[in-house]
């Protein structure tokens, strides 16, 4: 597969400059040939250079003094038809490549009437300075504007690619949340057009349950609740055996339930799922309260069979309290369970807590806010209307007391 980029330079004079380019591009996520690369011992060496400039959008020409000009022993080797700079430079006029010269002297680009016939044409090419004064990570960001739109592109690509790669073993620390920033460094062209593309490759199991993590991960946090849905239903067997599997089959199985009319069986499976990523991932906090919030969702829905997970949630929620003592949705979801263990009052400090430790400048912040004093309500809600039918119990029951006790009144008259 060919390079996006060649490097043309004479070894004499501009080898450091020129390796200097190749290492800042290819760190970019830029494609490119360089000759001490990737010429390999018995190559052909013009025919692989001319196949190399054939396949590049991109020709730089790294026009040291000696590139165009005189060598440090008096030969001007551009004149020679067999030069080989001059048969790159030829071929990437002929071939119609994006040729980009970098000036490194401000001497060494001759005019038209001073070049061989065969690219004279480059003297026509608008050529860019690097001035010694900045260093090579400076001068880049200025030459990259300059290089074909398709180049741009495949370089960020590349770098996505590698960055999925980095971070694909899901034993890492925290895994989860460098996929997270992985995902939130995206566009959502990126997504589509870059990391769904590489389910299909050829690249390692792991890089590609990585890439259908992020795209999850994506589409999760921007409530496309269709675009997870579509997602999972098309990979989740692919990737079955990875751990975090359990997480995403969690939450698809949650936007189910959410957006169904509440299928008591979806909420038991998004538990289930969870639960058993709980077990999988005990040293992840995200997993650990992604549990727990769910068996809070399952009470509050009023299935009191998961009372019995209640125990294990609020303890997964004090695990994951050690790990992360700043999240603040954590202290929400502790004071939540609370309630339902029958500590009123404990749950709604907890919720304000978590109202404390937000940011209210930040939308989502503020938007988590208000759904928190929206816990706080219901348990308010929830807690009088237990006191009304338990005043309403008692009334019930002292008026059936004083009704018996009027009854025997008139049968102690009567008798």
């Amino acid at each position: 597969m060919g390079k996006d980029i060649f490097i043309s330079y004479r070894r004499e004079d501009g080898y450091l400059f020129a390796k200097a380019l190749e290492s800042e591009l290819t760190g970019r996520g830029f494609s490119v040939f360089f000759d001490r690369e990737d010429l390999h011992t018995g190559d052909v060496f013009p025919e692989k250079l001319r196949s190399a400039v054939e396949e590049c959008r991109d020709f730089i020409a790294v026009c040291s003094p000696a590139y165009l000009g005189v060598s440090r022993r008096g030969v001007r080797r551009i004149t020679d038809p067999g030069d080989w700079v001059r048969q790159e430079l030829s071929s990437a006029l002929t071939l119609g490549c994006r040729v980009l010269p970098v000036l490194t002297d401000p001497s060494a680009f001759p005019g038209r009437d001073e070049l061989p016939g065969n690219i004279a044409a480059l003297a026509d090419v608008n050529y860019i300075e690097y001035s010694q004064d900045v260093t090579i990570d400076e001068f880049v960001p200025k030459l990259i504007p300059r290089l074909s739109p398709e180049t741009i592109e495949n370089s960020r690509r590349n770098l996505l690619l590698e960055r999925v790669r980095g971070v694909s073993d899901e034993d890492t620390p925290n895994y989860n949340i460098l996929v997270q920033r992985t995902a939130m460094s995206c566009t959502e062209k990126e997504i589509n057009e870059k990391i769904l593309p590489i389910l299909s490759s050829q690249e390692e199991a792991r890089v590609r349950f990585t890439a259908y993590y992020t795209a999850y991960t994506f589409f999760r946090r921007f409530h496309y609740h269709e675009r997870v849905k579509g997602l999972v239903e098309e990979h989740c067997r692919e990737f079955e055996d990875f751990k975090f599997s359990n997480v995403i089959m969690s939450q698809y199985y949650r936007f189910r339930f959410e957006d169904t009319t509440g299928e008591r069986e979806d909420l038991a499976r998004a538990i289930e799922y969870a639960r058993r990523g709980a077990e999988l991932i005990p040293g992840n906090s995200g997993v650990l309260l992604t549990y727990a919030e769910l068996v809070a969702i399952a009470l509050e829905s009023g299935f009191r069979e998961y009372r019995r997970q209640l125990s294990p949630a609020v303890e997964a929620v004090r695990r994951a309290m050690e790990m992360n003592k700043g999240y603040a949705k954590q202290f929400c979801i502790y004071g939540r369970l609370l309630f339902h263990c029958g500590r009123e009052r404990e749950a709604i400090l907890e919720i304000k807590r978590a109202i404390d430790l937000e940011n209210s400048e930040n939308r989502d912040s503020f938007i988590r806010i208000t759904q928190y004093y929206d816990y706080i309500n219901q348990i308010k809600i929830s807690s009088a209307y237990s006191r009304a039918k338990r005043l309403g119990a008692m009334s019930l029951a002292l008026g059936a007391l004083a009704l018996a006790l009027s009854l025997l009144a008139l049968m102690g008259v009567g008798l």
